[in-house]
């Protein structure tokens, strides 16, 4: 009798139990299943008598077939029903939709022997560990209901599986991830060895997404397998590692499976093992929804329903931590309505000569730098006005400074040390201040948390202070435990603690004291920007890079590091290249993506790595970083922004001017400059949506599809345009002066 399908998707099964029955032992089912090209089936699942058991879901030649295509998975998993008469259904996971959906369904018999009377089902996950899942789930999907999200972190958590180990002539051990799951930015840990008895193996293959499969780093020393191993082909060299992409919208647990591919191609299922992620990522803002008691005692209720209100004390107490954790990763609430930037009170500084110190944390030419540079700038073109910019870390942004005639003084932070106290602290900082001579000065602007310091620095000198902060991060994710209250006083110390996002604003609310928080508006000089234009010809400047005149030009721009998104960005390439090669989109030689800021570290390193590993080195090049960032983005066709974290990034702004389609993550302050009508914006961590955007940009492009670009183009000059804006925060410092006198 053949299985009964429903209409979601085409499956085959290649094992599958005769006459549908399961024998004691269990049974494996094996197959694959093909659905729409809309779909994207990343995992699955079976029910049977109320319980579920997780599956895997692969992409491997051997097991799925010569003619499997790209909207094709393998499957298998381990059932082993209890006796009597049951419906099974398997389920498969859509990460183009977002969700579960029903594939098959038929009545099965099993043999298995009868369960005690008394038996209990499993204890489940941790309650604290469902609260925050089903916290963060309800934020990302406030369709479903608190229940439903319950539901599925109790399923996520409690459901069975069957890991799968390597099989002879096949050896070997997976080793990471563990117990305790490490995810950095969206990339998990793989380690391990894998040896064959007699046979060469030319590479190891992970993933936990079969669209994003990562080649690892394989033929590392092991000398304790070739120890005990002696007699497996290649036992002294038989270590892989590397880390593999988990999007962020994947549903737990996680399904991680291991492939090798043997000499001549011959691929193989090596392992598969259900992985139980963090409840959240902590190193991503915005995961959790901002807090609310009704909100926390909503999704408490739910868990504790779910649970069957089982355990209460142990229930609470977990709870309680979990609460905690809420509090401290709540994202803030920020909606464009809510959004009102507060015009100075004062029209304009004081007549009379002013003096303005201006600390910045480094001299690169990152965006903060940037902003001092040009807040500095501005000021000095003021009557009466003279500015010094003060950092203690020199780079190439003291070439500019010389150029547009600021003094440059570099400050001497060598005393002030992780480690010390703060009474140490304090110490510290007035001996650094009775090494300076500001005592000419009117006031002191301190821009990003970064330079903190400078803040009781000025107070110490008997000077009102401007505190600008841009960083998105908190504040403990940035500073050791023993500089947060040091950091936290400066904040609510400050004459005035400036901010350009709400989302950065709101996240520091608590922490304002007698209304001392502003928030005013970021900027872009967009006639300077309109005038680099006229000045440099596109062709030209392509010309120049060696580039191709009709290629399309996506740019990235920004220090790399694991923060910016660099190394995901580079698997959603690795899907454009794919899919350029299969025809589903534009000739991969059409393309070319410049990623600009690099230097000297273990990241670009890294980088580079992951572009060669992937064949991408034609397709993709690193650009140190320099000062001539306007004459990539006068290149550009597209821009991308692939970053999790991000306060008011100045690029966009830039890029937006230039009228480039933009591709970036809904993270942070990004949709208080950007709106869904003004570029392609996508969750963080998702390589597959960042591929999909990119690929929409691409098509707008060829197509001449302007809307976008002109919408954003239209919204700098409204809101963000340096001629408006750079007045306001200079009359905030007048507002600041005339406080106090």
């Amino acid at each position: 009798m053949s299985p009964e399908f429903t209409s979601a998707g085409e499956m085959v099964f290649q094992t599958f139990p005769a006459d549908r029955f399961f024998p004691a032992a269990g049974s494996w089912l094996r197959g694959l299943v093909r659905t729409d090209a809309a779909s994207s089936v990343v995992d699955m699942r079976a029910r049977v008598a109320g319980e579920t058991t997780y599956g895997f879901c692969y992409r491997s030649r051997a097991e799925v077939g010569a003619n499997s295509d790209s909207s094709s998975v393998g499957f298998v998993i381990f059932l082993r029903p209890p006796a009597g008469r049951h419906w099974l259904k398997l389920e498969f996971y859509d990460a183009a939709r977002g969700c579960w959906w029903e594939n098959f369904r038929c009545e099965i018999e099993s043999d298995a022997a009868v369960r005690k009377v008394d038996y209990a089902p499993p204890a489940g996950p941790d309650a604290g560990w469902m609260l925050l899942q089903t916290l963060r789930q309800q934020h990302a999907q406030p369709r479903l209901s608190w229940r439903q999200h319950a539901r599925a972190a109790w399923v996520a958590g409690a459901a069975g599986t069957t890991e799968i180990k390597p099989v002879a002539p096949l050896f070997g051990c997976l080793e990471e991830p563990g117990e305790r799951v490490r995810v950095n930015h969206g990339l998990l840990s793989i380690s391990g060895w894998v040896a064959h008895a007699t046979r060469a193996i030319s590479s190891v293959t992970a993933y936990v997404d079969p669209r994003l499969p990562a080649r690892l780093d394989y033929g590392l020393p092991r000398a304790d397998v070739a120890a005990a191993f002696g007699d497996l082909r290649g036992a002294a060299r038989c270590q892989f590692a590397g880390e593999i992409v988990v999007p962020l919208s994947h549903p737990q647990s996680w399904g991680l499976v291991v492939c090798v591919e043997l000499e001549k191609g011959e691929p193989l299922l090596a392992f598969a093992r259900r992985v139980q992620g963090p409840s959240f990522a902590a190193d991503l803002p915005g995961e959790l929804p901002p807090y609310s008691a009704a909100r926390f005692g909503s999704a408490a209720a739910a868990v504790l329903a779910t649970r069957g209100w089982r355990g209460l004390g142990r229930a609470g107490r977990e709870l309680t931590v979990a609460r905690k954790t809420y509090l401290r990763h709540a994202s803030p609430l920020v909606t464009l309505d809510q959004i009102r930037y507060q015009a100075p009170a004062c029209a304009r500084v004081s007549p009379r000569p002013l003096s303005v110190v201006m600390v910045n944390d480094n001299f690169t030419l990152g965006g903060a730098a940037l902003f001092a540079f040009e807040y500095a700038r501005f000021l000095a073109q003021q009557p009466g006005c003279t500015v010094r910019l003060a950092t203690p870390q020199d780079g190439p942004l003291r070439a500019l400074c010389a150029e547009a005639g600021i003094f440059v003084e570099i400050v001497d932070m060598a005393r002030l040390t992780p480690t010390m106290n703060e009474a140490e602290f304090h110490s510290h900082i007035g001996c650094i201040a009775a090494a300076l001579d500001w005592r000419e000065a009117d006031v002191v602007i301190v821009n990003t948390l970064v330079a903190y310091w400078a803040v009781p620095l000025a107070r110490v000198l008997g000077k009102p202070v401007l505190f600008y902060i841009h960083e998105s991060a908190r504040i403990d994710a940035l500073f050791p435990a023993a500089r947060v209250p040091l950091v936290e006083a400066a904040i609510a110390g400050a004459t005035r603690t400036v901010f350009v996002t709400e989302w950065t604003r709101s996240q520091h609310r608590r922490l304002e004291y007698e209304g001392n928080f502003r928030l005013l508006r970021s900027w872009t000089d967009v006639a300077r920007l309109d005038t680099f234009c006229s000045a440099h010809d596109r062709t030209t400047l392509r010309r120049a890079q060696g580039l191709s005149a009709d290629a399309i030009v996506v740019v990235c721009l920004g220090s790399i590091c694991d923060r910016k998104g660099q190394r995901l960005l580079i698997r959603a390439i690795e899907q454009l290249a794919c899919a350029s090669v299969t025809g589903e989109t534009e000739n991969p030689r059409a393309l070319q993506f410049l990623l600009v800021g690099a230097r000297p570290s273990p990241d670009v390193e890294q980088l580079r790595r992951d572009i060669a590993v992937r064949g991408l080195n034609r397709l993709v090049c690193l650009v140190d970083e320099t000062p001539d960032v306007l004459g990539f983005l006068r290149q550009a066709d597209i821009y991308v922004c692939p970053s999790f974290e991000e306060g008011f990034p100045r690029a966009l702004m830039e890029a937006a001017v230039f009228g480039l389609q933009i591709v970036a993550t809904r993270i942070c302050g990004i949709p208080e400059m950007l709106r869904e009508q003004d570029a392609w914006l996508v969750p963080p961590g998702d390589p597959a949506r960042l591929a999909d955007a990119l690929h929409q940009a691409m098509q707008a492009h060829r197509a001449g599809d302007l809307t976008r670009p002109r919408n954003a183009r239209a919204r700098m000059e409204k809101l963000f345009n340096a001629a408006a804006v750079l007045p306001e925060h200079v009359a905030l410092v007048g507002e600041t002066l005339a406080s106090i006198e």
